[in-house]
């Protein structure tokens, strides 16, 4: 459990002296699970100028492998599940961190068809070196990327220099609700010659006993990834139509390739943030897609039938984005890819 927790919004909690147990309280309460201080209250609060104090690891008990899911340290990480990259720690720092550790990478909850984000950006270098993503240990996160293991080591993740991209809030003709997407999504990362390096599943979404509509992936700077749709019922269902949203691609180096399942010709093909839109048009191969430095080429693979597109920053600011620097547009910038 986290001591500061509760609902809100667009607030700020800051100058808290917040102590674990009281050396002045003789018989300090037992608690069922591990403490942590603050809960994350999906970065919508700031967080700072705080003294935290004794919100350590125990030993072996706080990473039971039972208990994936319970979390313990300074701040909370069980409700990151709304976006894929998180970048809201930026908005905690100046705390003060006394026999505490800053917190534990909770599992994603893919038993239960929902997950979490896969990247969390340390802006303030609590977990590693400062401006790393704390991920998880696996090779779908780590392959490629400069990565230290987080203390505990093999137990809480690891803090590699990505960047990493979100991809998510799907949108598909078997599923059109963009804002509660439930179908299962399979994303395989590959090699250029496409061995696999990673699959990143999160399944049904309507047989979720809650969020089952928190479904989406991070993708390293220059990785290929390739996002199918499985069938409930078996094999996979290829959209006619597909929608999706991408976030911190920030300028135009920050480029990865994104493969998608797709059943027809596509006769459209765009990005676009809402100030500008990049068209694109079809190219001969996957290596077009990969030259093109202005992303406005895409391949579609018909014998895989699996469309190719360069997902790239650079598209020019939206005049109407929030101008708070701890924004969600200004940290995100996100934009939207489609294809019909």
């Amino acid at each position: 459990m986290e001591l500061v927790r509760g609902a809100g919004d667009n607030g700020v909690i800051r100058r808290s002296v917040v102590i674990a147990n009281s050396l002045n309280n003789p018989t300090p309460r037992h608690h069922k699970h591990p403490l942590s201080a603050f809960a994350s209250y999906h970065s919508t609060f700031d967080i700072t100028q705080n003294l935290i104090v004794g919100f350590g690891f125990t030993g072996t008990e706080s990473f039971d492998s039972s208990r994936p899911n319970v979390s313990i340290g300074a701040f909370r990480t069980d409700d990151y599940y709304t976006i894929a990259v998180d970048k809201g720690l930026q908005r905690n720092p100046d705390n003060k961190l006394i026999q505490s550790n800053p917190g534990r990478r909770v599992q994603p909850f893919t038993t239960q068809n929902w997950t979490l984000a896969g990247a969390l950006w340390d802006a303030n270098g609590l977990w590693g070196a400062k401006g790393n993503y704390w991920v998880y240990d696996e090779p779908f996160f780590t392959t490629a990327s400069s990565c230290t293991a987080v203390a505990p080591a093999g137990k809480n993740g690891s803090s590699c220099t990505g960047p990493y991209y979100g991809v998510g809030d799907y949108l598909t003709d078997f599923d059109t609700n963009r804002y509660s997407f439930k179908a299962p999504i399979e994303v395989t990362r590959v090699n250029p010659d496409g061995s696999q390096v990673g699959v990143w599943r999160v399944g049904d979404g309507n047989t979720a006993p809650m969020l089952g509509n928190m479904r989406h992936f991070a993708a390293l700077k220059g990785g290929r990834f390739v996002l199918r749709f499985p069938n409930p019922s078996g094999g996979y269902r290829l959209p006619m139509n597909f929608g999706t949203t991408l976030s911190n691609l920030l300028t135009s180096s920050d480029s990865a390739l994104l493969g998608v399942a797709f059943g027809k010709t596509v006769s459209s093909a765009t990005v676009t943030n809402g100030a500008e839109t990049r068209t694109l048009t079809a190219g001969a191969s996957i290596a077009a897609v990969e030259a093109d430095a202005s992303g406005k080429t895409y391949y579609q693979d018909t014998g895989a039938q699996i469309v190719w597109v360069r997902l790239l920053g650079g598209l020019k600011p939206n005049p109407y984005w929030d101008k708070n620097p701890n924004s969600d547009d200004q940290i995100y910038q996100s934009m939207r890819l489609e294809l019909k």
